[in-house]
């Protein structure tokens, strides 16, 4: 009786002390987890704000660190292999985004189908190119927003021409789309000074559709056409729909400039310039000037 007690105490012994070791390890085990995430949701925020601010360099090299870290990470392969198609490595890039492809079986960054999809196109594989456009477009049917990331890198490092043949080739997939529709169109205005054909590119984004990045470039466009009534009508709606930025305010200001309205264009003026806007500042000294 007396050993089967003791064994049972050493039983329990050994049993507490083999929980309080798991309970240990566990709450180890999640603390490292939650530092790892807490690591990775970092980088993904720098790698952010390094591509908000035209960043590329870093945005990359943060992109390459996350992989490093995180080695099957899809945010970070995804960014890489965009970053490759930029830096004209589109042979490493489809490497790494089929990698991506293969490892999301759940498809939650399907956008690897788009950027596969030009990195393929700038090799000249174009059958595997519209292998993947197509494929594209099953998670994405109605607009070309994953394609915008490419156009507005190769815009950000001057090369023009690969904004246009993108802006061609997305609309292809995506014809009344908003963002390359108003690019291809704001090329026309500000390049090529076709300004009423401009406007037939304008006509085919849906109204449900257009942006204040549409209103404001439509709203040059009629700028230059010297239809200023259309002009303010149309930076009234970029600016009721971002009210915030000083581009849109200083755009107003001018239309209503140009309508001998200067109260008004005084009060949009000043209202750019406490934004920051320099521009908004030269313009309205000029007008006092007058």
């Amino acid at each position: 009786m007396k050993s089967s007690l003791i064994l049972s105490v050493l039983f329990f012994f050994c049993w507490f002390v083999h929980s309080c070791d798991y309970e240990k390890n566990n709450l180890s085990k999640d603390k490292t987890e939650k530092s790892d995430l807490n690591k990775i949701d970092s980088l993904k925020r720098l790698i952010n704000e390094a591509a908000y601010n035209r960043d590329l360099e870093n945005s990359m090299r943060l992109s390459e660190a996350l992989l490093e870290f995180d080695k099957k990470n899809l945010f970070a392969m995804c960014r890489i292999g965009l970053y490759r198609i930029i830096k004209s490595d589109s042979k490493n890039a489809i490497k790494i985004l089929n990698k991506a492809i293969k490892l999301d079986v759940e498809n939650k960054y399907n956008r690897n189908f788009t950027f596969l999809a030009v990195a393929y196109n700038e090799v000249s594989m174009f059958d595997s190119s519209k292998f993947y456009f197509e494929k594209m477009l099953i998670f994405n049917s109605s607009r070309a927003v994953d394609i915008q990331d490419i156009i507005i890198w190769f815009e950000i490092t001057k090369n023009y021409k690969k904004v246009k043949e993108y802006v061609d080739l997305a609309l292809k997939y995506y014809p009344h789309d908003v963002f390359c529709n108003t690019v291809k169109a704001n090329y026309l205005v500000n390049l090529d000074k076709e300004y009423k054909k401009a406007l037939l590119i304008f006509s085919k984004v849906p109204e449900y559709d257009r942006d204040a990045f549409f209103y404001s470039s439509r709203g040059a466009c009629y700028g230059y056409l010297r239809d200023f009534d259309n002009c303010l009508l149309d930076f009234k709606k970029a600016h009721e729909l971002e009210p915030d930025n000083s581009l849109y305010i200083t755009g107003l200001a001018r239309a209503y400039q140009r309508l001998n309205k200067f109260s008004e264009a005084k009060e949009y003026y000043s209202l750019a310039i406490s934004k920051g806007d320099t521009v908004a500042l030269r313009l309205l000294n000029s007008m006092l000037l007058q």
